[in-house]
């Protein structure tokens, strides 16, 4: 026995892993451009009034639990098409053999821009996964507070993105999936022009794609200007877009003024002369919701807002508006004639 050779089993192993940068105490209290790279964030990430934190292209932040970002002074996080800044949750396991933690909500806290808070820029960016999205707090009226391009801020337990009193501008971004609202607006000037705002989360029961604020805390939050052209808002309800908005008479006319242009909305607006040129999804007519999308699996939580063949959202957006924006969210170039609305151009889907 002692003499003789023992044949043991091999066992082959694979493992996958990447350099991360490990940030605790993420105070940022001078201008800051961080390098293209992966940080796991411990602490909250606090960029401090008068200071500027740029991410580059390809910068990826991934947050634990607790962790959130809080902007005092301005962000701009500017990626590319093909490298984009994403923010996300630090789990890179299973919750389920078909569930990765990165498709379930509430994985973080979420992005807030404080009232000092000012020209911050989100190009390219993909936030998801949080407790809440993009959250930008009352501040000065007059400045530009946000502009957010061709992002994706998707999947959360409260709003995607929350705009309160603000000066904004939102282009060629996918907004969806939120307990909360999709899009909250209370007061403020704000444009959305080839957006497509969708919700179809099921975790819990949620609010709505869209809603419209001009109160704040009981006391007037005027809503002097909420523009939707060329977008989609659309979702599983009957009615997508909610209005909270108060008519003040002569003491603040200027309070409630909100229009939707050629876009697919789905929303009842019987004789309101601020929807111009739309189409309107009703639950009664086909398609309807989850039809307009390449793919809406609430069995995997996969979820590809593609516009489907059938999706009566091609060829409805304006070419004044178009034009503004030649490339959709994916590169694809827009047509001289007549667009599609919403974030994606339309495009027959590849089969492998």
């Amino acid at each position: 026995f002692f003499g003789a050779r023992c044949s043991l089993p091999k066992v082959l192993l694979m493992a996958y892993g990447r350099d991360v940068i490990i940030m605790k105490g993420g105070g940022m209290s001078q201008d800051t451009i961080m390098a293209p790279g992966h940080f796991v964030v411990s602490d909250s990430l606090v960029v401090a009034e008068n200071v500027t934190l740029g991410l580059s292209p390809g910068t990826t932040l991934y947050f634990h639990d607790k962790a959130q970002m809080k902007v005092y002074g301005t962000l701009n996080a500017v990626g590319t098409l093909h490298a984009p800044v994403v923010m996300r949750g630090y789990r890179t396991d299973k919750m389920f053999p078909y569930l990765p933690y990165d498709r379930v909500p509430g994985q973080w806290g979420g992005v807030t821009f404080a009232s000092t808070s000012n020209s911050n820029r989100l190009v390219y960016c993909d936030i998801h996964s949080a407790n809440y999205g993009v959250k930008v707090e009352a501040g000065d009226t007059e400045v530009q507070r946000i502009s957010i391009e061709s992002s994706k801020i998707h999947n959360f337990h409260g709003n995607a993105l929350e705009l309160v009193n603000s000066q904004a501008t939102v282009t060629n971004s996918l907004l969806a999936n939120a307990k909360g609202n999709c899009v909250k607006l209370v007061g403020g000037d704000v444009s959305f022009i080839h957006c497509t705002i969708a919700n179809f989360y099921v975790w819990k029961q949620r609010d709505v794609a869209l809603a419209l604020h001009n109160t704040l805390d009981g006391e007037p939050a005027p809503l002097h200007n909420a523009l939707f052209a060329n977008c989609v808002i659309a979702g599983s309800k009957k009615d997508e877009v909610m209005g909270y908005l108060k008519e003040y008479g002569d003491t603040l006319p200027d309070a409630r003024n909100y229009r939707f242009e050629n876009s697919l909305i789905n929303t009842v607006a019987d004789g309101d002369t601020c929807f111009v040129n739309n189409v309107f999804d009703e639950s009664g007519k086909k398609p309807f919701g989850a039809a307009h999308f390449r793919k809406i699996d609430h069995d995997n939580f996969i979820y590809d807002f593609h516009l489907s063949s059938s999706s009566t959202a091609k060829g409805i957006a304006s070419e004044v508006y178009a034009e503004m924006f030649k490339f959709d969210i994916d590169g694809i170039e827009r047509p001289d004639s007549v667009a599609d609305a919403g974030c994606y151009q339309f495009v027959e889907e590849t089969v492998e």
